[in-house]
């Protein structure tokens, strides 16, 4: 799962659509959009996969996956490819983040709360570690002149490793829970049942609140993320000295932060399991911050040594960021409906992760936003610290919720 993880991520994807594809900014924008779009549809329809066994679920999805992947060899053969390839990308997506949202729940059965972040960046070290290094020789073979479609048909074969191996997987108490959640459920319209997930917003108002300043924290990311993309692909190309343009596009776009925020995951964790969601969240809020303005730094001077530390410092940022982005809903989710508060939270990081590309890519025709797009970055980074602050704000109102 992490080789593939790896190459679905949204800065190789965006690579492979910019570089092998020779798609235009704006159809990169589209294809980092249609990435994050699978979101929006698992937040929605989620409550369907409750109703079933989520390890045989796992096991479907990730065979999906595989047909997938596969079709995606055939894309050199065929007419408007890159058209093509959005929609690949954005079925793939849908699929692994339904996985997500499975996991997750998972996890929460499984695992005890004192310990589920450290069992969890277990999990993700290895997951987080093999991405990288699997984007840093998929980058390789691109540059000795491998065709990027052999590179998802092996993906896909790992694909159906996936799938036989997490059907493996057994889930404490399943049995009952899933008796409980179709008894929940009797009574409901089919379109009452898919929209089940959307529910918990309306009814939640302290969860649709933290939700809401991590959409102004994930906007202010995921913008500058899909942005660099175009700008760092531009400043490498220009580089005459440099040969291996696709390795270090793809190593310092996705494989280094990537193994950084594995290596920080790990240092993470204990501090994850003594603090509370709104101290977290803030901590990486200005932990991000805090990586635009070296960011900023160094596309303003152009050089590429200070923007590869801030890919450092990105990668610092996301480990903690991980941690939170999977186990922060369970801080308002009662616990037979951690799979719904999911859910609300996938879709609203789709419908950030779909309009972050276009504000990005698109700001990026304007004079104001400077060389190299460094006053957008500064801007990003005042976003990511005013959301920071309302963490700490909610603290204050929601002491109930802090962990003592």
């Amino acid at each position: 799962m992490a080789i593939l993880l790896g190459v679905m991520g949204n800065s190789f994807v965006g690579l492979v659509g910019h570089k092998a594809l020779g798609m235009s900014d704006n159809m990169v924008a589209v294809l980092q959009a249609m990435s994050m779009a699978g979101f929006i549809v698992t937040g929605i329809g989620t409550s369907y996969l409750f109703k079933y066994s989520k390890p045989r679920s796992l096991r479907l999805i990730f065979s999906i996956v595989s047909v997938l992947l596969t079709s995606v060899f055939f894309l050199p053969y065929i007419p408007y490819s890159e058209y093509v390839f959005i929609l690949q990308i954005f079925l793939i997506q849908t699929a692994l983040a339904f996985g997500g949202s499975l996991r997750s729940a998972i996890w929460r059965k499984n695992y005890p709360d004192e310990h589920r972040a450290k069992m969890l960046v277990m999990i993700y070290l290895t997951i987080t570690m093999i991405s990288s290094i699997a984007v840093m020789v998929f980058s390789s073979c691109l540059d000795m002149g491998v065709s990027f479609n052999y590179i998802y048909l092996f993906c896909a074969v790992m694909a159906i490793a996936t799938a036989w191996g997490i059907g493996l997987i057994r889930v404490s108490g399943e049995k009952r829970d899933i008796v409980s959640y179709r008894a929940g459920l009797s009574g409901q319209s089919s379109a009452g049942q898919f929209f089940t997930g959307v529910k918990v917003l309306k009814d939640d108002a302290r969860f649709r609140r933290f939700l809401s300043w991590q959409m102004l924290n994930g906007l202010c990311c995921l913008s500058i993320e899909a942005a660099l993309v175009i700008i760092l692909t531009r400043i490498i190309d220009g580089r005459a000295d440099i040969t291996n343009k696709w390795l270090v596009g793809g190593t310092t776009l996705a494989a280094l932060p990537q193994f950084v925020c594995a290596l920080s995951s790990t240092l993470w964790a204990r501090y994850f399991d003594r603090k509370d969601i709104f101290i977290i969240r803030a901590i990486a809020a200005g932990s991000w911050s805090s990586s635009r303005l070296v960011l900023a730094v160094g596309l303003f001077t152009g050089n590429l040594y200070i923007i590869v530390l801030s890919r450092v410092v990105t990668g610092v940022s996301m480990g903690l960021g991980q941690l939170a982005w999977r186990l922060g809903h369970m801080t308002f989710a009662p616990p037979e409906k951690d799979g719904l508060y999911m859910g609300a939270h996938q879709m609203l990081t789709g419908i950030r992760g779909m309009a972050a590309p276009f504000i990005g890519i698109y700001l990026l025709k304007y004079d104001w936003v400077g060389p190299n797009a460094t006053w957008l970055v500064l801007l990003s980074a005042a976003g990511m610290a005013a959301s920071g602050l309302a963490f700490l704000k909610m603290r204050k109102d929601y002491s109930d919720l802090v962990r003592k």
